[in-house]
This record gives C-alpha cells, sequence and structure tokens, in this order.
C-alpha cells in the first residue's frame, strides 16, 4: 500500500481493516472505520467555520483519543496543528498561541475552563470547536468574544470538498 500523506494511510486503512482497532487511551476505544468517520465529520464542521488550507488550528487538549482525531481534522482540511497543552505552563501557551495567531481552537468539553486564560487575547478573531462525547449536535453558539461549536460524532456531514495536507506543506508547529 503506498499512500502520500497520513490522511491518506487513514483513509486508506479505514478502507480495508475498519474492524482493526485504531486508538485506544483508556478510555475510548475506535476502529479505523469510527476514527475515518469521526475525522470526516470534524474536518466538515472546521470547513464550515471557515478552516482552509494553511490556518493554524491550536489544540488545545492532552494525549487522548480526541487529540488524535483533532490532529486528522486539521490535517484532512489542510491546517496546520498546533499542540497547545493543558499541563504546560499558561505563560508558555500564551506565548505559542500568541506566536502562530492561531484562528481556530478544538478542544475538550472538560478543559474550556482553560480556554479563557490562554486565548484571552485573540477569542475574538478565534473560533472554538468543543469536542462533547455526549454534547450536542453541531450547532454555533455565540459571546460577546467569540464563536463556539460543539461537535458531537453524530455531525452529519454537508459534503464540503476537503484539501488534505500534501507531502510538502507545514502541518505542525511547535
Amino acid at each position: 500500500m503506498q499512500v502520500d500523506s497520513l490522511c491518506g494511510a487513514l483513509g486508506q486503512f479505514a478502507k480495508t481493516q475498519p474492524d482493526a482497532l485504531a486508538v485506544d487511551d483508556g478510555d475510548s476505544k475506535w476502529t479505523y472505520g469510527e476514527l475515518y468517520r469521526r475525522v470526516l465529520h470534524l474536518a466538515d464542521l472546521l470547513v464550515e467555520v471557515g478552516a482552509k488550507k494553511g490556518d493554524f488550528v491550536a489544540i488545545f487538549m492532552d494525549n487522548s483519543s480526541e487529540a488524535v482525531l483533532a490532529i486528522y481534522a486539521t490535517l484532512h482540511v489542510g491546517g496546520v496543528y498546533v499542540p497547545v497543552l493543558p499541563s504546560h505552563p499558561e505563560t508558555r501557551n500564551i506565548a505559542i498561541v500568541e506566536d502562530c495567531g492561531a484562528k481556530f481552537v478544538l478542544s475538550r468539553g472538560d478543559l474550556t475552563s482553560g480556554l479563557e486564560s490562554v486565548f484571552s487575547r485573540s477569542l475574538g478573531a478565534t473560533k472554538v470547536v468543543v469536542l462533547h462525547k455526549d454534547g450536542p449536535a453541531a450547532r454555533p453558539t455565540s459571546s460577546s468574544t467569540s464563536s463556539t461549536w460543539f461537535y458531537e460524532n453524530e455531525h452529519k456531514s454537508r459534503g464540503h470538498l476537503f484539501y488534505p495536507s500534501a507531502p510538502d506543506d507545514l502541518v505542525y508547529l511547535m
């Protein structure tokens, strides 16, 4: 099997081994088929809220199945993923966010309280997508400082076109 990207490899595994275990973080176990379906749904939502090839996407979460999902979805839309770990010092995370100018943030529902402190200076220009395991369907909510979308794994695809990262594209910024 020859593939030209991580997204291509994931898609190939989802097609040829859909029931094989892809992710197991102790809390969640996803097969390649499940992971790929979730990636397509989250990528679709990212496009819906305006993400495009080359945009910086801060991923504010610890190592988890949702982080794997967020990375693949970011790559699937051609974005550059920027890891921002909640366990790191706040000053470091603020510097990372300010330096890259991320337009989008992906986070989990249990980590949203930490978003304000890290992204307070840029939240007006940043769109936040919150991943909830049992949350409502993808829907926008507005506040005075930002727009937040909620993602769940049953998000209905809108059929957006994707421009996955190519071998020569910047995909990771640290």
